[in-house]
């Protein structure tokens, strides 16, 4: 009964190995993919692909306020285009509002 249960221990334990364990050079290239800083003598060389990921977003975000500022310059001057064209209208509005007023006073004095 003991050899049975060393067989069943056996099997699985090579199935837990074959299941869970990577091989060696799968655990090699796992840790190959570690970020990590290696030292020179002069300077200190930043490996991490995180860093350069970082790196890349900043100068895209920056690419794209560089491109897109202009157009929101448009939108604010535009802005102030609209608020004088309301002020014009309004102005309009509020002389035709005087005219018709003049016109039924005067057409009422002539009755």
């Amino acid at each position: 009964m003991n050899t049975i249960s060393t067989n069943t221990i056996e099997k699985i334990l090579s199935t837990y190995k074959e299941t869970v364990s990577p091989s060696q050079g799968m655990l090699i290239n796992i840790l190959n993919q570690i970020p990590e800083k290696e030292s020179n003598r002069t300077r200190r060389a930043i490996r991490s692909p995180y860093m350069w990921l970082a790196i890349t977003q900043y100068t895209a975000l920056c690419l794209m306020l560089l491109i897109v500022s202009p157009t929101i310059t448009v939108f604010t001057s535009n802005e102030n285009s609209f608020a004088t064209i309301d002020r014009e209208v309004d102005a309009f509005e509020a002389g035709i509002n005087r005219e018709d007023a003049y016109n039924m006073l005067v057409n009422y004095n002539n009755l």
